[in-house]
């Protein structure tokens, strides 16, 4: 399949040279669901003090299995940073992680505002104070407030999605009106009063003009629409009618229309809830302080008072849907957790899809607890247990001929998602000269008459290791990678330039196969042999660490492969007289 340059003609020139125009460039949230983060930047050549940009989202990602010890993904925002980008705002369409996540990491680099409705700035507060940061102004903004951001004008549109206060974003500029879904459905029956779509502005924005549509895309392949959140309550109601103990849910834990109907649920079978998790206790403290979720204390039980109500009297709401491994979902199933212990009366409800790179975690979390004796339900078994927040192929259409859109832009899926969503924009009377499936640092430039490609930006993946941002890269992924797969060898060496004479201290491995016995006897010895033998031929050398270090690592390495088949790390330690 070819990517990016499968539509639209692409230009490599360095930038519009005539005149203003709006450079919109995606850094995170294209090929994949997560770390989402776009720029809208308006430069006027004529008038650089007008030139500035908006930025839409700033979410995480998650590793991909072949990122040993990376915790999280952030998008690449070099390109801000570089070239000095003036930023007037961060405006965040929604609460989940991949949209808010990055927030406490960039958006303090960026000295930039940020924007939000009221819950999403809850959720966002709220991982600013556990990441301790201070210096990020959070605004609280309301449906059709228009915010004046430099050369922008933008303003907040109310959609559906699996999470309250969801937002499009409309977003006036010289060069016209681009419209950004941020992740979205259309559910006309909500949990929660008060979310149903604006779909009457949606129309008049269409009646007014919209240049740009940058539409999510995820569900593209599944037909018709996608289900209400109201479907999930029947499949709860049938778990908790069932069950001859606990019942424990699992889900997103900014999820708060699910967790509501865990709660009402609960209360209509005589249970009480329980929270278990970090971020399942914060966010739902949050919504409830924030009066979007109904929880009364009579209806809730502190984890430490479970043992005081029977196992059929009690719901317990777990964060780690994805089998992280230090979430208290993890922790419970490994029996580290001090209060909750699977029993084999308990019903463990999954209400969640996997991430796509989680999926292993998960399976790995639902088969221990299989193994354990537990009913557990998942998506495969049970339908409806999880309904997405994203809109299924029917509703993107309503979408498009809702806005009537010059040119569309899929964002949020993979690669063959927004292929799709391009297809049908053309389907929808769209040009195919103005459907554009872009990279992660491909840009696009509008002026008031055209929509063209622009220049390609580095983009790189900015991996997150504990506090540490961006400092681990290939060659420390691939030291891993050798270390995961067949071990370490460190050798001592003790090299006398004066009588020219080598003398080995010792030989440590760890994780390699032969740590014992006569097969890691038989290695040792033909390890002295081959230090021996390399450093006697090169003795001129000597002088030369770098050199002698490297004589060391190709020679034992060699030897190692020659006999076992396998390559791990050598670290030879020449200790000099």
């Amino acid at each position: 399949m070819k990517f990016s340059h499968s539509r639209g003609a692409y230009h490599s020139r360095s930038g519009n040279s005539n005149g203003s125009f709006v450079r919109f460039l995606p850094l995170g949230g294209m090929g994949n669901v997560t770390r989402n983060l776009y720029v809208y930047e308006y430069i006027d050549s004529k008038n650089p003090s007008a030139s500035g940009a908006i930025v839409v989202d700033c979410g995480i990602g998650f590793p991909e299995e072949d990122m040993l010890g990376v915790d999280l993904v952030l998008p690449d925002i070099s390109y801000l940073l570089e070239n000095r980008v003036k930023v007037w705002g961060v405006l965040i369409t929604h609460g989940h992680m991949d949209h808010i996540g990055a927030i406490p990491f960039l958006v303090p680099q960026l000295k930039a505002p940020v924007f939000a409705t009221r819950l999403t700035c809850g959720f966002i507060k709220e991982e600013l104070e556990d990441r301790d940061v201070k210096n990020c102004q959070v605004n609280e903004i309301t449906y059709g407030q228009v915010l004046n951001l430099g050369s922008f004008e933008a303003s907040f549109l109310r959609l559906s999605h699996s999470v309250p206060d969801a937002a499009g974003i409309v977003i006036k500029s010289p060069a016209g009106t681009f419209f950004h879904t941020g992740d979205f459905k259309f559910d006309w029956t909500p949990v929660m009063p008060g979310q149903t779509p604006q779909v009457s502005r949606l129309a008049q924005l269409g009646d007014q003009g919209v240049r740009m549509l940058v539409s999510d895309c995820l569900r593209i392949e599944n037909p018709g629409y996608t289900l209400p959140e109201r479907a999930i309550s029947e499949t709860f109601e049938q778990a908790m009618r069932q069950a001859k103990g606990r019942v424990l849910i699992t889900t997103f834990s900014s999820n708060i229309s699910r967790i509501q109907q865990a709660l009402d649920s609960s209360k209509k079978f005589g249970r009480k809830v329980g929270f278990l998790g970090r971020s399942m206790e914060s966010y739902t403290q949050v919504a409830s302080k924030l009066g979007y979720l109904d929880l009364k204390k009579k209806d809730i039980v502190e984890p430490e008072a479970l043992n005081s109500l029977r196992p059929n009297q009690q719901t317990l709401l777990v964060a780690g849907s994805q089998g992280q491994r230090f979430s208290a979902l993890a922790r419970i199933v490994r029996g580290e957790h001090r209060l909750v212990q699977i029993k084999k009366t308990d019903t463990v409800i999954f209400s969640s899809d996997s991430i796509p790179g989680n999926e292993a975690s998960v399976n790995a979390v639902i088969d221990e607890l299989v193994l354990s004796g537990a009913r557990v339900i998942y998506f495969e078994t049970t339908s409806p247990l999880h309904v997405s927040g994203h809109a299924s192929r029917e509703e993107l259409k309503l979408m498009i001929a809702l806005t009537r859109p010059e040119c569309v832009v899929p964002i949020s899926g993979s690669f063959r998602h927004m292929e799709l969503m391009a297809d049908l924009a053309q389907e929808m009377g769209v040009a195919s000269q103005k459907t554009f499936v872009l990279k992660n640092g491909e840009s696009l430039e509008i002026t008031d008459s055209q929509i063209t490609r622009g220049p390609l930006y580095g983009f790189k993946d900015v991996l997150m290791d504990g506090a540490v941002i961006g400092e681990v890269g290939k060659l420390i992924l691939e030291d891993r990678k050798i270390l995961s797969d067949d071990g370490l060898i460190v050798v001592v060496v003790l090299l006398s330039n004066a009588s020219k004479s080598v003398k080995l201290v010792d030989i440590v491995t760890r994780g390699f196969v032969y740590e014992e016995g006569d097969k890691s006897k038989s290695l040792r010895d033909g390890l002295r042999a081959a230090i021996n033998r390399s450093l006697e031929d090169t003795k001129a050398d000597w002088g030369n660490y770098q050199k002698v270090d490297r004589i060391l690592a190709n020679s034992l390495s060699n030897h190692v492969f020659k006999k076992t088949n396998l390559r791990p790390m050598i670290l030879p330690v020449v200790v000099r007289d």
